[in-house]
């Protein structure tokens, strides 16, 4: 799935340079996930599946755990001292030591009502009925500590971007591009030199194109 690398850095005196015999990397990968149908666990330490109507009612969150296949692995780099008489460089040997960690618990993810990880998915009307769910319930939120919660979309205007782009320098042909961010604009039209001026913090700044937000603002 997906890894990362910590790599400790070598702790040096001022003055006295560091001697590095081995360099150490730890390694740490997420494999495959597990998600089952929420659960709970009693005082006693049992586990039974978790319905929504008995989350509502014993203020549960209606969650079910998530467990990931982890691996560590120790890299080691031992420095020999020696050097390769074709290239020169230093030899390094490198032993690689695994350890693997399957099924360890990540933490638990609230699920969604009629979801496919929901206790109630593809259940009857029947079944439904006889669990104490309304067949017409259509689902779409979640239980947290026995309150239906839901996940609404809010808009949010984004900040207008244009995209600025400094002339050629002749001398060295370099070409240098920046990113401005504009919230009070004034655009003006330069027609000797036939491009798009603005104006931000009372500084003017040319404008070769102007990204596709700025044409549905209100300038």
């Amino acid at each position: 799935m997906s890894d990362f690398t910590i790599e400790p850095e070598q702790q040096h005196m001022p003055g006295e340079e560091a001697e590095m015999k081995e360099k150490k990397k730890y390694k740490v990968e997420f494999r495959q996930i597990y998600l089952s149908k929420p659960m709970v666990t009693e005082a006693d330490g049992m586990t039974s599946t978790l319905f929504p109507k008995e989350g509502r009612l014993r203020n549960l969150t209606y969650s079910a755990p998530l467990y990931i296949d982890m691996a560590k692995s120790i890299i080691t780099t031992t420095f020999t001292g020696e050097k390769d008489p074709v290239t020169g460089k230093d030899i390094e040997t490198e032993q690689i030591v695994t350890e693997e960690y399957p099924k360890v618990f990540f933490g638990k993810v609230p699920i969604m009502l009629r979801s496919q990880y929901c206790s109630l998915h593809d259940h009857t009307d029947k079944e439904l009925t006889e669990l104490g769910e309304c067949p017409y319930d259509e689902g779409g939120y979640f239980i947290i500590n026995g309150s239906e919660k839901v996940l609404i979309a809010q808009e949010k205007m984004e900040k207008v971007r244009a995209d600025e782009y400094s002339n050629h320098n002749n001398n060295t042909q370099q070409h240098t591009h920046t990113h401005i961010y504009i919230q009070k604009t004034t655009i003006q039209w330069n027609g000797t030199t036939n491009v798009l001026y603005t104006r931000n913090d009372n500084t003017r700044a040319p404008m070769m194109f102007m990204n596709t937000n700025l044409s549905h603002t209100n300038l």
